[in-house]
C-alpha cells in the first residue's frame, strides 16, 4: 500500500516500522544468501514438504484461526477496513488495473471459520467487494476458495493455509486465461460451495470438543 501512496510521512513510517525493520534483519542474518535472486523472494515452496500428515500434526499444536473471534471479524468490520485500506486505492488508480485474489486455503480453515462463526461475514465482504468492483474498470477478481479439488485434498498443504507451488502454477495460468473469475452469476454458488465444504463433518470433526 506504501508504494501508492506519495506522502513522504507514509514513506518514512514503512522505514522505520518495526516489523520491516525486524524483517529486513532477519533476511541479512538468518537468511544470509538464500534470497538473492529477486525473481524468488520469499519463495520457500521449494524447501518445503507438502502432506495431509504435515497438515493434521501443525493442527495438533494449534487450530489455524483459534485467536479469532467473531466479535473482531463482523461483516461490518471485514467491510469497514476494505473501504479504509483497498477501496481508495482502486478508485485513485483509474489506469491501473488490479486483481482482487481469494487463495484456495485448506477444508481445515473453512471448517475452523464456520466453528467460530464469522463465515457469513467473510461471503458478506465478497459480495460488498463484488459490488465494489463492478461500478469500476479496473478491478477483478479471482476466487480459487470454492474448488473442492484443490481445498479438500490436503497433500496439496504444508499447513492450513499455505499451499504448493503448483497450486501457485495453477492460479497464475487460470488468471491468464480468465479463469475463476467472479461475476454476479457465479459468485452464489461459490460461497453455496464453500459453506458446504465448511459444514462437512469430515472436516468438522478436528473442531469439535
Amino acid at each position: 500500500l506504501y508504494m501508492y501512496s506519495d506522502s513522504l510521512l507514509a514513506n518514512i513510517r514503512y522505514l522505520i516500522d518495526k516489523e520491516a525493520t525486524r524483517r529486513a534483519f532477519k533476511s541479512v542474518t538468518k537468511y544470509r544468501g538464500q534470497h538473492n535472486d529477486f525473481q524468488r523472494l520469499w519463495y520457500w515452496a521449494d524447501i518445503e514438504t507438502f502432506s495431509k500428515e504435515k497438515v493434521l500434526k501443525n493442527l495438533q499444536h494449534k487450530p489455524p484461526y483459534s485467536s479469532f473471534k467473531a466479535s473482531e471479524h463482523t461483516a461490518e468490520k471485514l467491510i469497514t477496513s476494505f473501504q479504509i485500506n483497498i477501496e481508495p486505492l482502486l478508485k485513485e488508480h483509474p489506469d491501473t488495473t488490479f486483481s482482487i485474489i481469494y487463495p484456495p486455503y485448506s477444508a481445515l480453515a473453512y471448517a475452523n471459520t464456520h466453528e467460530n462463526q464469522w463465515l457469513s461475514s467473510v461471503h458478506a465482504l465478497k459480495l460488498y467487494v463484488l459490488d465494489t468492483s463492478l461500478s469500476l474498470t479496473n478491478t477483478k477478481i479471482y476466487d480459487f476458495q470454492c474448488l473442492p479439488e484443490i481445498v479438500e485434498n490436503l497433500n496439496n498443504y504444508k499447513d492450513f493455509t499455505h499451499y504448493s507451488g503448483q497450486i501457485n502454477d495453477y492460479m497464475i495460468t487460470s488468471i491468464f486465461k480468465q479463469q475463476h473469475e467472479v461475476t454476479k452469476a457465479n459468485i452464489g454458488q461459490c460461497c453455496k460451495t464453500i459453506d458446504g465444504i465448511a459444514q462437512k463433518p469430515e472436516w468438522l470433526k478436528y473442531f469439535k470438543e
